[in-house]
């Protein structure tokens, strides 16, 4: 969800926050107010050119910030993408673009300055905008067939399906490699046993390293603790050592145990003491004698720290990773030991996946093919009610495209296919009756294609995850106030499950939002600035009003903008 966006000094704004709210969030005010500058900023979020003329006069440079709360389906979306950003601990991904006069420009992800393919890769996935010529998902081919999927109810099958292509297409790069230039295997095998080689002459162990630096240490002391173990000897085992003394002390102490029953006790812990003494006694011994005190023995504990070391940074972090690479290659060893072998292998597991893949595809394909059917229907249907003449249709054409040499065959005749099976999906619209269908992104009017996506996503849901953000800008063009009252309706049901911001001139729209925000153009100091107030009671009242035409009529055009919000606000009840 889209929680705040920060404009500065892009065209008449100067400095401008805007704090969105879940549901449906609408924009209005009087033409040319600043409502396309807001629709703009997201656009150089989602890798959009930043012309330096829409930079504020003056100013050297613009910038836009934007402050995301991820669901958790928005996050393991991002990060089964590959596009999970840097954690935060609030799940907040913090995206900003920012551009100058001299032609720089960053983008940058939670801190940390990113690729403007990275940005719009990772905000495109969060928020989805829909405008004139800035339907940049829905208008991608795969999207298409995503959306059928949805409403098909394709889930479990499609998993299945991209886990057997991945397969396949490993195995394929696989075989490639295997039967590929002689002299390049030849090469491989010739640097992985030396690779092997240095690895099993070196002989690391796990573990081995905190043991050297301990061994290290106690050599870099040894004077003081040689030393330590003398005085220890000294002042146990002497003549006059404490061993002696204890030696008498238990003597006289088992007098003293025979002639009364309170010292027995004192003798067992004396006789205790005697023995953990002389347990040391040995510990001791055997330290000494164990340990390597040679002068040069330092030297090679460090040879040996550096040898691990240089195999660490050429195979791994630490030596678990030195050690898995040595298993992985040598089991490579042996597949390129017989080439042919390891090749026919692969051949039969790429032929057993690839008739699962291909038996579950021609599975999908059907389904796909009777849910094309049912949408066309009720998207049809639905076209009636958003301001397309009687007689408008869709189209969704499932096919497959041909490919000679495809291991996948539809029907028996090879074809491409790829991670969600073979099929092409094409969505069509005949907008107006004795047309022929044309694809959804030749349609001209973006007022059109906003509406027909809008029809589309109510059915299909949207290929985001839940919670995700949907911004309309001219889904009101070219309608009337009762066409109006059912595209308030849809994105007030769309709003129940994704947060929608909406800029619309309609009253029956604007009256329905959870959050209402009027956009106005100030002047202060000779200078023009954009404001945005959230409005509520009074203001939002003579709001709605005055897009009902209060300056010609303002006490009916009150009147009746009361009823339009006692009628369709969410506070009213009625939702």
């Amino acid at each position: 969800m889209l929680q705040q966006l920060r404009i500065r000094h892009l065209a008449v704004v100067e400095d401008l926050s805007i704090r969105f709210e879940p549901g449906l969030n609408l924009l209005t005010g009087e033409t040319g107010a600043g409502k396309s500058i807001i629709v703009e900023s997201l656009n150089l979020l989602l890798g959009g050119k930043g012309s330096v003329d829409r930079i504020r006069a003056g100013k050297d440079s613009a910038s836009v910030e934007a402050e995301f709360l991820l669901s958790d389906p928005q996050r393991e979306r991002l990060e089964s993408s590959g596009l999970a950003v840097s954690s935060d601990p609030d799940h907040m991904v913090f995206a900003s673009r920012w551009f100058d006069t001299g032609g720089k420009s960053r983008a940058v992800l939670n801190g940390q300055a990113v690729t403007l393919s990275r940005l719009r890769q990772v905000v495109g996935a969060l928020i989805t905008l829909h405008s004139q010529n800035s339907h940049q998902s829905l208008l991608l081919p795969g999207i298409y067939r995503d959306l059928l999927d949805r409403f098909a109810g394709h889930g479990r099958q499609l998993d299945e399906i991209r886990n057997l292509y991945k397969k396949i297409r490993s195995l394929d790069k696989e075989l490639s490699r295997l039967r590929g230039d002689p002299e390049s295997l030849q090469a491989r095998r010739d640097l992985l046993e030396f690779q092997v080689s240095e690895i099993r002459a070196a002989g690391p162990r796990l573990g081995e390293e905190d043991d050297l630096r301990r061994q290290r240490e106690i050599l870099r002391n040894a004077a003081r603790i040689l030393q330590a173990c003398e005085g220890v000897d000294r002042n146990l085992d002497s003549e006059d050592g404490v061993v002696a003394h204890l030696h008498r002390l238990i003597a006289d102490l088992e007098i003293l145990a025979s002639a009364d029953p309170r010292f027995p006790e004192y003798r067992d812990r004396g006789r205790d003491l005697l023995f953990l003494l002389q347990e040391l006694t040995r510990e001791i011994s055997s330290f000494r004698d164990s340990s390597d005190w040679r002068p040069d023995r330092l030297s090679e504990l460090d040879d040996r720290l550096s040898r691990l070391h240089s195999l660490k940074s050429r195979y791994g972090g630490d030596l678990q990773a030195v050690l898995e690479f040595l298993g992985t290659a040598e089991s490579e060893i042996e597949k390129l030991r017989d080439v042919e072998k390891t090749a026919r292998d692969m051949e039969k597991a790429r032929a057993v996946h690839t008739e699962r893949f291909q038996n579950l595809a021609a599975g999908v394909s059907r389904t796909r093919r009777e849910a094309a059917h049912r949408l066309e229907s009720q998207l049809s249907r639905d076209l009636q009610k958003l301001a397309f003449p009687r007689g408008a249709r869709v189209q969704i054409l499932v096919g497959e495209k041909p490919l000679s040499g495809s291991p996948v065959k539809a029907a028996g005749e090879p074809v491409e296919f790829d991670a969600g099976g073979w099929d092409r999906v094409q969505f069509r619209i005949a907008a107006n009756p004795g047309e022929p269908p044309r694809d959804l992104a030749r349609i001209a009017s973006g007022g059109e294609l906003s509406r027909i996506l809008l029809a589309i996503q109510c059915l299909c849901g949207v290929e985001q995850a839940p919670g995700s953000s949907l911004v309309f800008d001219e889904v009101d063009a070219g309608i009337g106030a009762e066409v109006a009252v059912v595209v308030g309706e849809r994105l007030r049901n769309l709003g129940k499950a994704h947060q929608i911001i909406c800029v619309t001139h309609w009253p029956q729209i604007a009256a329905g939002g959870d959050c209402h925000y009027l956009v106005r153009k100030m002047v202060s100091g000779g200078r023009t600035r954009v404001e945005v107030d959230r409005l509520s009671g009074e203001k939002r009242k003579r709001e709605i009003a005055r897009m009902l035409g209060g300056k010609v009529a303002p006490a009916t055009s009150l009147r009746h903008a009361a009823e339009l919000l006692e009628t369709l606000s969410p506070q009213s009840g009625a939702r």
